[in-house]
């Protein structure tokens, strides 16, 4: 993950401002590394590595709203995409319910993180199409 790190600072435009989401992104994602092979230590360390793994999505998420914002232009959201993507983590969500106990929060958090990050990570690919592929 360093090295990706070092990769993606010294190859991107340094005139870019919102290279520094990526960077902080992957440094957190770097630490949920760090933290989750020492989670058979202390809980603490799965706790901690699950927030920097939160964390890092939500700087995805800060990426891709600035990366629509700076488009020029905004094409509108997909419908099928946002609701196939809502459907399928509330689908897993309460799958694993049964199963989570303490958890659950977390859990339900994790995938409307990911899930969003998912929908902006597609809205964002769809801008630099001519024709979008999902509408």
């Amino acid at each position: 993950m360093r090295l990706l790190m070092v990769w993606f600072i010294i190859s991107s435009n340094s005139n870019i401002p919102v290279r520094y989401l990526i960077v902080s992104a992957l440094f957190f994602s770097w630490l949920c590394d760090i933290f989750l092979l020492n989670e058979l230590k202390d809980q603490t360390y799965f706790v901690a590595g699950l927030s920097c793994f939160f964390i890092t999505h939500l700087f995805y998420i800060l990426f891709f709203l600035q990366i629509r914002k700076r488009a020029g232009h905004q094409r509108s959201w997909s419908l099928m995409v946002i609701s196939a993507v809502t459907l399928y983590i509330i689908a897993f969500v309460l799958l694993m319910l049964p199963q989570l106990e303490i958890m659950k929060i977390p859990v339900a958090l994790f995938g409307f993180v990911i899930g969003t990050t998912l929908i902006l990570a597609i809205h964002t690919r769809v801008l630099q199409e001519p024709d979008p592929p999902f509408g």
